[in-house]
């Protein structure tokens, strides 16, 4: 995930990112790729650090510990799910605005 989240900070590795990817070019094209990718290169930290000390807390048996790690993944990646979907940080501004139906 580390790996991953330096490519992703250097704005390369698109492909990965969950249904972006599989999207057609023309959603894409509203999108700022390069500002998603930042967001979830930095995201992607707080994410390594919950995982790695869950498994660390897991191994020594303090599962509640792991527990509340988890919990915070699981918020973190919440919190990205939102952002991403709700806020106009990662559109494109230079496109012309589209009638309302």
């Amino acid at each position: 995930m580390f790996i991953q989240a330096i490519f992703w900070l250097r704005g390369k590795g698109a492909v990965m990112l969950a249904g972006y990817n599989t999207m057609p070019k023309e959603e894409k094209a509203k999108y700022n790729e390069r500002a998603l990718l930042k967001f979830a290169g930095i995201m992607m930290f707080p994410m390594n650090a919950f995982l790695s000390g869950m498994i660390f807390c897991m191994a020594f048996g303090h599962n509640w510990i792991a527990l509340g790690l988890g919990a915070a993944f699981m918020a973190t990646v919440l919190f990205m799910v939102f952002w991403v979907n709700f806020s106009d940080k990662f559109k494109r501004k230079d496109l012309p605005p589209q009638p309302s139906l």
